[in-house]
């Protein structure tokens, strides 16, 4: 499963720091009783922003007689379950809602093998799933997003800031489990402990 690492920080001052040296879990995301042994479980590399460079995230095991679960900790900025950072994700959809799927994805993906078909079904299901995830903020932040329609161009402007995502991943942190995708603003699921 993926945590928040919350640490407000770049990828920059990140990477350049080694902050995933830094990071510590105080108590298990997965058992609220605090019944299970939390270990750290060294690190694994992730794709910088850049799409060359690598940095390191932060994992940790929680052990427990019914088995064990990785946690890993995600740096703010990065996108859950998908490559790239939060931002990368926002401003990608809200290309989409400017120009129209297709237009956009010509800018974001390089043509595959398969044409433009396979770009913009790429990014037509990342502008579904982020809009699913803006629908369920701006029931959490009703007051802020009253009479906004839900996208990111139109909660940009309602909110005065175009890093909307990181902004909405700091205010709804309790509420990220029912957030959805992307992912979870971007903080994954737990998934079902195994015995191995």
């Amino acid at each position: 499963m993926q945590t928040s690492f919350q640490n407000d920080c770049s990828y920059e001052e990140y990477h350049s720091n080694k902050l995933w040296r830094q990071a510590s879990l105080k108590k298990c995301p997965v058992h609220s009783d605090g019944q299970c042994r939390l270990e750290r479980h060294g690190t694994y590399e992730r794709y910088a922003p850049d799409g060359q460079n690598k940095t390191r995230i932060a994992r940790f095991i929680c052990r427990r007689d019914e088995g064990t679960v990785t946690i890993s900790l995600l740096p703010q900025f990065f996108a859950a379950q998908h490559p790239g950072t939060l931002q990368e994700f926002e401003d990608q959809v809200a290309a989409a809602e400017k120009l129209g799927a297709g237009k956009a994805a010509e800018q974001f993906r390089s043509s595959p093998p398969n044409g433009q078909r396979q770009s913009d079904w790429w990014l037509r299901r990342r502008m579904k799933r982020l809009h699913r995830t803006l629908a369920v903020a701006k029931e959490r932040l009703i007051e802020m997003f009253q009479g906004c329609e839900v996208t990111v161009t139109a909660m940009r402007r309602a909110l005065g800031k175009n890093d909307l995502l990181l902004y909405l991943r700091r205010q709804l942190h309790g509420s990220l489990k029912e957030l959805g995708s992307p992912d979870r603003l971007c903080c994954g699921r737990p998934r079902p402990i195994s015995s191995e």
